[in-house]
């Protein structure tokens, strides 16, 4: 029985990066600060290629 939720876990761990959602929007930004120029400072902003992303 252990070992069924050691098995688990692993796999939670595992996978738990491809859970998370990413969102691009169409806001263009150049730093990190341009984006929380139209979010508040709560929400996973980052500027990736150009474009914010945010991850819920």
């Amino acid at each position: 029985m252990a070992q069924n939720y050691m098995l688990i876990y692993a796999m939670i761990i595992c996978l738990f990066p491809y859970l998370v959602v990413t969102t691009k929007t169409a806001i263009a930004c150049v730093t990190n600060k341009d984006c929380l120029k139209f979010f508040t400072p709560l929400d996973n902003v980052k500027c990736v290629g150009n474009v914010c992303e945010f991850f819920l």
